[in-house]
């Protein structure tokens, strides 16, 4: 610790006498810090090297910024004794003591004149304290005139923000009315009523006008969602209400003419109407209800088997249902419906998002088949379940390959009436059943005197027992027994049959 302290002695003394030996010139050059500490390095390796003893440690590891004693002390361990490092540090503390010495004598003519030299420092300090005073208050001045001018500025610029934001909605609310006056004009509405607007007269040109109708009432739309829950819209909301019922008239009127005149170009205009006005739901509810419903109902309602409900939906889909998904999808139910609407369709482009066999064919195929044959879940026969179960999937596989593309069997199968006719069959019920039937008939021989009992000359096996167990398996996995969902159920009664019988050979 003495010998850090005797080191920042000569270090300092250094610094001193070199700031106080430099001319103007050197003053004005601006020398560096590390010139300095170079400089200062120079200065004790030239002390110090009149010294011709040989030091356990180098002298340079004195100056070095990170110098650490600990570490210092454990290197030099290393190499000699404590007593012998004792020895050298005493030596090189008595070299740095004669070498600052020598430097103050040198230099004491600056030690005793530096005294002298800081005579009225006070008085030059106490004249520039009035001027920075001074200049400090005007600063403040200008910086408070500054900061209110920033104030005001700001404002401003917030009031010409506020204008520009109302005069965009004042332009909103007038696009928004001349769209209104403009449909209500087309649709000849007195603002009230919807009579007498030739989208639902039937007039030649209403597909001319539900299409200019369309056009601005998607503009208005657009206009509306962007001034929600302004004043002004809620006023106007009873004249938006009677263009939107206007519209959706006309519209269905357009889509049930043409289903009724197999006309695909209406039916194009129409759908794509549809599509422009975000509606796509509303026609697929229309054609569920108005055409899907009622021809499914006389079909299921006069058939009690699944084997003429389902062929007869498969043909109604094809009927009724190929015009709409020839305009709605690339994928074709029949050829034949292919071939003639080609010609008719080469200039009409698929409407994306509208999906009827899914939407709305297959909800009601499945909400008539759970209100109007119910019987068919019902796992209390299993034979019939099975027989059900069977030609509702292979039905399933047939409605999937008619809906023709991935994107809309995959619709299919996360629609809710998908899950709840799947969610119908109760299927372990029915193995519940299986089960006991094969099970128990197995236990039954088994355990009974006739297990040993020869069987008779023209059967393949010797006892009775082996018999039971050949027939109880090939129940399991039977055309007539076996589903496909109930796989790893079937699997495990067949080794609980065969762990059965591995048992009753044991007790033999």
């Amino acid at each position: 610790g003495q010998h850090k302290k005797i080191l920042f002695c000569f270090t300092f003394c250094f610094l001193f006498d070199f700031f106080s030996q430099q001319t103007e010139r050197e003053k004005d050059s601006g020398i560096s810090w590390s010139e300095v500490v170079e400089m200062a390095e120079e200065a004790a390796s030239s002390l110090l090297g009149g010294s011709n003893k040989r030091f356990c440690f180098a002298r340079e590891d004195f100056l070095r910024e990170n110098f650490d004693v600990d570490e210092f002390i454990s290197s030099c361990r290393r190499r000699v004794s404590l007593e012998a490092l004792h020895d050298d540090l005493t030596v090189h503390y008595k070299a740095l003591k004669n070498a600052m010495m020598e430097l103050i004598n040198k230099d004491y003519a600056d030690f005793v004149s530096l005294s002298s030299s800081l005579v009225g420092m006070e008085k030059e300090i106490g004249n520039i304290l009035v001027p920075l005073g001074q200049l400090r208050e005007e600063v403040s001045s200008v910086k408070g005139s500054v900061d209110s001018a920033r104030t005001r500025l700001e404002s401003l610029l917030q009031r010409r923000a506020d204008f520009v934001k109302k005069k965009a909605m004042l332009e909103r609310y007038l696009v928004i009315s001349q769209k209104i006056n403009s449909i209500e004009q087309l649709l000849r509405l007195d603002g009230r009523s919807i009579a007498g607007n030739p989208v639902t007269s039937g007039d030649d040109d209403a597909e001319d006008v539900l299409e200019r109708v369309t056009s601005a009432f998607n503009e208005l739309q657009f206009q509306v969602e962007q001034a929600e829950n302004s004043a002004f819209v809620l006023a106007i909301t009873p004249r938006i209400t009677a263009i939107t019922a206007s519209l959706q008239s006309g519209l269905e009127k357009s889509f049930q003419s043409g289903l009724t005149n197999n006309d695909s170009h209406r039916l194009h205009r129409c759908l794509r109407t549809y599509a422009a006005i975000d509606r796509t739901s509303a026609v697929e509810a229309l054609f569920r209800t108005s055409v899907v419903r009622p021809q499914l109902s006389t079909v299921i309602s006069s058939h009690s088997s699944l084997d003429a409900i389902y062929p007869s939906v498969i043909d109604f889909v094809n009927a009724q249902c190929t015009p709409l998904v020839s305009l709605t999808s690339s994928f074709h139910l029949s050829p034949v419906a292919s071939a003639s609407s080609d010609s008719s369709k080469s200039h009409m482009a698929n409407i994306q998002g509208i999906d009827f066999l899914v939407n709305a064919v297959w909800p009601e195929v499945i909400s008539l088949l759970v209100n109007q044959t119910p019987t068919i879940f019902a796992a209390g026969n299993p034979d019939a379940f099975h027989s059900n179960f069977k030609k509702s999937m292979q039905f399933l596989e047939d409605f999937e390959r008619i809906c023709g593309t991935q994107a809309s069997v995959k619709r299919l199968r996360g629609h809710a009436s998908y899950q709840l006719f799947m969610s119908k069959w109760s299927l372990p019920v029915y193995f519940q059943l299986r089960f006991q039937d094969i099970a128990w008939a197995l236990e039954d021989v088994l355990g009974g005197s006739l297990a040993t009992h020869q069987v008779s000359q023209d059967s393949n096996f010797r006892c009775t027992a082996a018999e039971a167990l050949w027939s109880s398996l090939h129940r399991c996995w039977s055309d007539s027994v076996f589903l496909q969902p109930l796989a790893h159920r079937f699997w495990k009664l067949t080794l609980q049959v065969g762990g059965d019988q591995f048992l009753y050979v044991g007790t033999i």
